[in-house]
């Protein structure tokens, strides 16, 4: 672990499910229930990742990196909360031996995009060629990455999510090469998100199927 990144929960064995939120996000509370829900039958860890920004998301997600490294975890499934969604997303592009699958729960392509940067975004969207204007920053943005991605990826979207969380699912669903979608009702996100998680696992990594086709239902949930 590292100053910024701790172990909150671990429980069980087999297949790793690698569960990261970010610490005093509303995210946070329902990460910790869903992570221990997962039966013993699979390895479910729980780390909590401290706030970032777009000044200093490097720094964090250089620790994560070094926190799965590590921790010697190698072809697990990784499940992000909101903007973490970003550093997960930039995980794959470093160690992609590390991630058989990725959960992405109401996920963005940057993380805590500035107000600015939503603006420019947004202006970029219809301009073929882009904006002239824009900084030369190294703030991470995965969408120009997003085709470089094998491995199977579920996109979760809570009926809570903002219009610019929306926005970005569609982004990563209509980009990315092997992806399902799933809407999960605010009142369900305890219940559902564990059953989905599981459900998820039974998906092929070795030529997974197409992204439109529905989710094998395994259901195999206990406490």
């Amino acid at each position: 672990m590292t100053e910024s990144i701790r172990l909150i929960a671990e429980h069980g064995s087999g297949k790793t499910i690698v569960s990261v939120y970010e610490k005093s996000h509303s995210s946070g509370q329902f990460a910790d229930a869903i992570a221990r829900s997962l039966p013993d039958s699979y390895r479910s860890i729980l780390l909590e990742v401290d706030s970032f920004d777009e000044r200093n998301w490097q720094e964090r997600a250089r620790e994560l990196e070094d926190c799965i490294s590590g921790m010697g975890l190698r072809f697990a499934c990784f499940v992000s909360y909101g903007s973490v969604g970003a550093l997960t997303q930039h995980l794959y592009l470093a160690l992609p031996r590390a991630v058989r699958s990725m959960v992405m729960v109401d996920p963005t392509t940057r993380p805590h995009p500035s107000r600015w940067t939503r603006i420019v975004s947004a202006l970029e969207e219809h301009l073929p060629v882009g904006l002239p204007f824009r900084s030369a920053d190294s703030v991470f943005n995965s969408r120009p990455f997003l085709q470089r991605f094998r491995c199977p990826v579920l996109i979760l979207t809570t009926t809570t999510a903002t219009g610019y969380q929306q926005a970005e699912a569609r982004i990563l669903l209509d980009t990315l090469p092997t992806a399902w979608h799933e809407t999960v009702q605010s009142t369900e996100i305890d219940s559902r998100i564990p059953e989905l998680l599981i459900d998820f696992q039974a998906i092929a990594v070795k030529s997974p199927q197409r992204k439109r086709d529905p989710l094998p239902e395994t259901r195999a949930i206990s406490n």
